[in-house]
Order: C-alpha cells, then structure tokens, then sequence
C-alpha cells in the first residue's frame, strides 16, 4: 500500500531530524497528519501516531519510554523552560491533539502497539510541551479516558479497555515524577498497588507485553482500582497546582461527534507541504543548510490520484535534470544541434586560449607556454 509506505518513510526522516521550532509545523500540515490517527486502517493509525511523538520528541525521551514500562522516571529528560515558540504551538493546537488521542482510544482495531504508543505519545506531550495548567489537562483526558473505559458506551471488547486503564496507570505514575508532588504520589501508588493484587491486567506490565489474558468474563473494576477526581484535586490542594483545582473538576468532552470523525476520515486530502526547521545542533555535518523536507508525496498518496502523481514525478525528473546535467547532456536531449550550439566549441577555444605575451614571438595555436 502506497499510504503504508510513503509513512514509514517519512518516519525515518522525523527520526533522524529534530524540530526545533514547532510553529514551523502549521495547521495544514498537522491537521490532516491528526486525522490520520483516526483512520481505519490500524497499519497507519500506529505510523501516525510514531510520526507525531517523532516529530515533538525534542528531548529523545521516545527510545526509553518504548522499551520498557518500568522505566526510572528521572532518567527522562524534562523541559524545564518552554520557549514561546512552544507555548504558542500548545495555545493554538493543544486542544486538537488531545481530542485526536481521546478519539485514537476508541478505535477497536487498536492493538498492544496502539495503546503503548499512545501512551508514549502522552509522555513526550507531557516532558516536552506541558506547564502545570496543561498538566492539568492532560490529567482531566487522562480521567476521561478512564471513564471511557468504565461505561464502555463504545462497546470495546475487553482487552481494549484493560489497554486504556493501562495507559491511564502509566501515566499517573509518569506525572507523579513530573510534578514532584508528594501527596500525588503517595495517592497513584496506592492506586496502582491495588491494581496490583486485585487487577493486574488493569497494568502497563500486562497490556503493554504480548499476554493476551484478559478476563473471561465482562470487565468488573473495583473502586480501590481507579483514579478518582476528587482524590486527585485534593492530593494537589495546597500545591502549585492549586490555582487550576477548578479547571481539574471539569470533566473532559471531546468535542467532536462520532459523525464528525467519520466525515473527517474522508476529507484528509488537504495540502500538506512544510519546511521543517532543522535544529542545527543535529544535523549532519555533511547534509546542506536549508534542506527543505517536503510532503508532497503525502499529499498525493491521500489524494488518490495516480495519475497526477506520475506526471509530477516526471515533471521533478525533468527539472532535477536540467538543473543537475552537464550542458552537453542537456544539449543532446534537445534534440538537433543548432547553429549556436555548433559554434560554442570555438567560442570556447577563444576563451581559454592563452594571450601571446608582448615580448615573446607569436605561438602557434593550441601550444602554450
């Protein structure tokens, strides 16, 4: 499939490649990439969804978070001081990226690799671009998701809501650490050690690894197992966090309906060409300045159309080619010489012809001295 690979390669260059600047990446472009999370294909939901966390990884905290889920939160590397180019992106497309990852959540198609890059996806979310209201925020999806999961109103089977109690486990551990805030911490432990010796399944350790166990019978979750609002408030009164208590007893909506999504799935072919702004500290020394990554190719991939794309190519063929070829190459792909091209070669002669010096005896032409 023609999506499926144009991905995996514009996934090597996010990997490869840090953006610096991430207001660089505009509406156009990540719209449409955030849509793609919400496609039916699972191949390029979890594609996208490595794109994503690539393309805001800035702090290379994605190798660590997806090779294990007993990681030391203190080895993460944290932003501490958000540029205002970052806190402009977050302003302008927060509310987007989390609707779009609550949205991910329901799809029933979602495997083992989905929920755990979701929560990857979260992680570097929270690490590279939250303060402590968008810390907040991130808790009040991180509850939603939870209740998802609970009212099972999506009628996802039970292994996808044990997926989606999982990550909402494994990130309550990861903010804890974040927010170094010890009542937090003292309350998701306990949390999570009743999940622990009641539900394990409830646990990254079982989702995120290839059992596939899940309860015979349909999900039944005890109190002592979940995160609870009121808890949550009160373990961060007192703290930093407490000017966005209010905020946090507001339960998450996505505002976007289910016709909505389903009518976002057929309108991605919008244009999504974008220069990144490479962070020079990382680039190859041997690449040139300014190298500009397009996405074209995508583009053409989501709109369909073969046939455009092929005479495309053809026309970058030709451009490349009388851009990059010698002129004799190019001469003789024009076709019959012409009376100038034909007199070039004296033309040139003339030109490099050395000058008889004013006291030395005239040379025959073509020896020098």
């Amino acid at each position: 499939m023609i999506q499926v690979m144009l991905l995996k390669s514009l996934l090597q260059v996010c990997l490869q490649y840090d953006c610096s600047n991430l207001l660089s990446l505009p509406s156009s472009f990540l719209e449409p990439l955030l849509c793609f999370t919400l496609m039916e294909d699972p191949e390029i939901r979890l594609l996208v969804l490595r794109i994503l966390t690539s393309l805001l990884d800035r702090k290379h905290n994605q190798d660590q978070l997806e090779t294990s889920v007993d990681f030391d939160v203190s080895i993460l590397e944290q932003k501490r001081e958000h540029s205002r180019h970052d806190q402009l992106f977050m302003r302008k497309n927060a509310d987007s990226l989390y609707r779009h990852m609550f949205l991910a959540f329901k799809e029933e198609s979602n495997g083992r690799d989905h929920f755990h890059s979701l929560f990857v996806l979260l992680a570097v979310v929270l690490l590279e671009l939250s303060n402590e209201e968008a810390e907040v925020d991130l808790i009040r999806l991180v509850l939603a998701l939870q209740e998802l999961a609970l009212s099972n109103q999506e009628e996802l089977s039970v292994f996808n809501r044990c997926g989606i109690h999982a990550v909402c486990a494994a990130f309550m551990s990861l903010i804890c650490g974040v927010a170094f805030t010890a009542e937090l911490r003292t309350y998701v432990t306990k949390v999570v050690e009743s999940r622990r010796t009641k539900a394990s399944f409830l646990l990254p350790e079982f989702v995120f690894s290839d059992s596939k166990c899940v309860p015979e019978r349909d999900l039944e979750v005890e109190p002592c197992c979940l995160f609870v609002q009121s808890e949550v408030c009160e373990a961060l009164t007192g703290t930093s966090y407490s000017a966005n208590i209010e905020r946090l007893r507001l339960p998450y909506t996505s505002q976007l309906t289910d016709e909505e999504r389903l009518s976002r799935r057929k309108s991605v072919n919008d244009v999504i060409s974008v220069q990144l702004d490479l962070d020079p500290e990382t680039r190859d020394p041997l690449q040139k300045p300014q190298e500009q990554i397009t996405f074209e190719t995508l583009k053409n991939a989501i709109e369909d159309v073969g046939g455009a794309e092929e005479e495309q190519r053809r026309r970058r063929e030709v451009t490349l080619r009388f851009q990059t070829a010698p002129f004799e190459e190019i001469a003789a792909l024009c076709g019959a010489k012409t009376l100038l091209q034909s007199g070039l070669p004296q033309v040139f002669e003339l030109i490099i012809r050395t000058p008889p010096s004013p006291t030395a005896p005239r040379s025959e032409p073509g020896f020098h001295h």
